[in-house]
């Protein structure tokens, strides 16, 4: 046996240690009895007491010691290719419509009205139907523009879609990413009878901050009353809501007000979601100077979790790494995002900017016809496992490289994650929560 490379080590005091593995996202706190066959271990030692046998074997079990014959980088890349090419997942974002009933300031999105043609639509549902086996599970995330823009088509399109992946014996999961702001009672009646997974609803801030920031197209309407209650809406329907918040440095100094605001209207059982506001696109660059860094940004989101607490919301989402097989649904080869137009991008958040499309759904039928295209192949081909640094990072099972489009726009193409910048204060944050100190 041997100690496992992906191991971090947080002194706690003189006798106990917290040990974190990226690999399993493992947490414990150990005695130096512990942290002493590790060592014993590190430094290959072969014999060891029972009680120091009975401590290995508690260590595997949670992957802070590995059998020596394992190679775990080798390990970690072989689920990753796996993953990557896995052909029995589909993941499609589907944008009905590119149109949008707000104006957001950071927003990265080219606007346009109109809604996806019957043409596109039925080339979607033939692609669908010529793709999907007995094996296979489907994920469709009703995106924009504003999605409930284009609510009769979805229900529509969710109809048909919910036919084939019967017929194809096939599992189907449906979520939404919308403003929230036409999110009336008979909306939100129709969506849970859609049999909806999860919807996503953004606010920023309580109402005065939100409302700078995202109003309608007037540019001065706010939209929070309207929002909150769409919110309240989904929930009496019981649908399973994520309250998304991006932050910046607008409106991060008044996150404690936006808490409290929760709590005071009851809206403290849902998950939220806090999302790091970056110039994905051109439309966004001239929002640059408003948002934080990635290390500035490391920081605040474990002040957050402690305004959460404060706060007495449900805290789910305590800062706490997961593995990743990749970094996102776009690094992997079944999934891709679809416009109003039929356009195909690999990732969401290129959806509308036509220079980044990689074909068009109505002429499409396989990634290998497209296999010249480079903006497809620069995603296709990104991997974290052919960079040096990467090889040797012990967070590399949870970052995985890093966010891909990001690493696209840096010169040196990458985009560490977060966690190389808190990985010490994300374990004493997860510690501090469940210790209740």
């Amino acid at each position: 046996m041997k100690a496992s490379k992906y191991n971090f080590f947080l002194q706690l005091d003189e006798e106990n240690v917290l040990i974190f593995n990226s690999k399993s996202c493992a947490l414990a706190e150990v005695n130096k009895d512990y942290t002493n066959v590790l060592e014993k271990l590190q430094s290959g030692q072969k014999d060891f007491s029972e009680v120091e046998k009975k401590i290995i074997e508690e260590l595997e079990e949670v992957g802070f010691v590995v059998p020596k014959s394992i190679d775990e980088f080798e390990n970690l890349k072989n689920q990753h290719y796996r993953a990557k090419y896995d052909q029995n997942h589909m993941s499609i974002t589907l944008a009905t419509t590119m149109d949008c009933n707000l104006a957001c300031k950071y927003c990265f999105e080219n606007r346009k009205p109109g809604l996806m043609s019957e043409k596109v639509q039925n080339s979607v549902l033939k692609y669908l139907a010529s793709k999907l086996n007995d094996s296979s599970t489907l994920e469709i995330n009703w995106y924009g523009g504003e999605p409930l823009l284009a609510l009769d088509m979805i229900e529509k399109l969710s109809e048909r879609i919910g036919e084939i992946t019967k017929d194809k014996k096939c599992d189907y999961k449906q979520t939404m990413i919308t403003n929230g702001y036409l999110l009336n009672e008979e909306y939100a009646v129709r969506l849970k009878k859609m049999k909806l997974d999860a919807i996503q609803i953004t606010l920023d801030g309580e109402k005065e901050v939100h409302d700078s920031r995202r109003v309608l197209k007037d540019g001065k309407t706010g939209s929070f009353e309207k929002i909150l209650q769409g919110v309240k809406n989904a929930i009496n329907v019981g649908l399973n809501v994520t309250i998304r918040v991006n932050i910046d440095k607008v409106n991060y100094p008044k996150m404690d007000d936006f808490l409290k605001c929760l709590k005071e209207n009851e809206i403290n059982k849902v998950r939220v979601a806090f999302g790091h506001v970056l110039p994905y696109t051109c439309s966004c660059e001239g929002y640059t100077d408003n948002c934080f860094s990635k290390e500035e940004y490391s920081n605040i989101v474990l002040d957050i979790q402690n305004m959460m607490q404060k706060a007495g919301l449900k805290n789910e989402s305590v800062i706490y790494p997961s593995r990743k097989l990749t970094y996102c649904s776009a690094c992997n080869y079944n999934s891709f995002s679809i416009d109003s137009d039929g356009d195909m991008y690999k990732c969401w958040c290129e959806v509308g900017d036509k220079k980044e499309s990689f074909s068009n759904i109505t002429e499409y039928e396989n990634l290998e016809d497209e296999d010249q295209n480079n903006n497809l192949l620069k995603w296709i081909n990104r991997t974290p496992f052919d960079d040096s640094d990467c090889k040797e990072c012990r967070l590399l099972p949870i970052c995985m490289g890093g966010c891909p489009k990001m690493g696209h726009k840096d010169a040196n193409g990458k985009s560490c994650d977060l966690w190389k910048y808190n990985i010490e204060n994300m374990i004493k944050c997860t510690y501090n929560y469940y210790t209740n100190e």
